[in-house]
């Protein structure tokens, strides 16, 4: 009976640790991409039904260099550190193919 209880314990916390992680999302950081948790206290929510619109990947007129914040933070989707909801985030572009080598 002992064994069953333990059993039943640690099945529960599985299911429950699994629902946990499904439930709070991907995120990364706009501008690094690196993976992150958002700041619960500057976290703006966002229309899940809404086309990506943070573009960090792009250079912009008003950021002189690249790798510099194209993004004012805190906005939808995201916290004030740029770590967002991958679902706001636009896929960068991918590069144009290689040109044929010349023989």
């Amino acid at each position: 009976m002992r064994t069953l209880v333990s059993l039943l314990t640690i099945t529960s916390l599985a299911a429950l640790g699994c629902a946990s992680d499904s439930s709070t999302g991907s995120y990364s950081n706009a501008v690094t991409g690196v993976d992150c948790r958002p700041d619960p206290g500057s976290y703006m929510p966002h229309d899940p039904d809404a086309p990506p619109t943070v573009d960090c990947s792009t250079p912009h007129d008003d950021v002189p260099q690249p790798g510099e914040p194209c993004c004012e933070f805190p906005q939808p989707g995201c916290d004030k550190d740029g770590c967002c909801d991958d679902d706001v985030i636009v896929e960068p572009e991918p590069p144009p193919p290689a040109p044929p080598d010349v023989i």
